[in-house]
């Protein structure tokens, strides 16, 4: 078992379930940062609510051409979310319709650099 699964925080009332799963699964966490600094996983609840953030993700998409009828898969996995804004301000950024396009959002961070 790796040292971050061994380690992983969790509340006290969960913890000897963890331990019987923790053989046979990784913890990952989630890659969040603020100010460039990551946040443990102990602080990603209380820095992403009310947080304007950028999210940063691949999405994939499968065609399940074989079935009757034809149906597409989409599967996104998060690569990292960058909190731009604590405790911001509830937005409503999405329109009722649509269909009308997208909602143009000004506030963000550079790109991140390449490894």
């Amino acid at each position: 078992m790796d040292e971050e699964t061994l380690n992983w925080p969790v509340d006290a009332k969960y913890q000897d379930a963890i331990d019987l799963i923790k053989p046979e699964y990784c913890a990952v966490p989630l890659r969040l940062y603020h100010d460039e600094q990551f946040m443990e996983p102990l602080d990603t609840k209380e820095a992403l609510q009310n947080a304007l953030v950028e999210i940063h993700f691949t999405l994939s998409h499968t065609s399940l051409s074989n079935r009757q009828p034809a149906k597409d898969s989409f599967r996104a996995n998060i690569e990292q979310i960058v909190v731009l804004k604590n405790k911001a301000p509830p937005t409503f950024a999405y329109r009722g319709d649509p269909c009308k396009g997208p909602v143009i959002v000004t506030t963000h961070s550079p790109p991140p650099s390449s490894p």
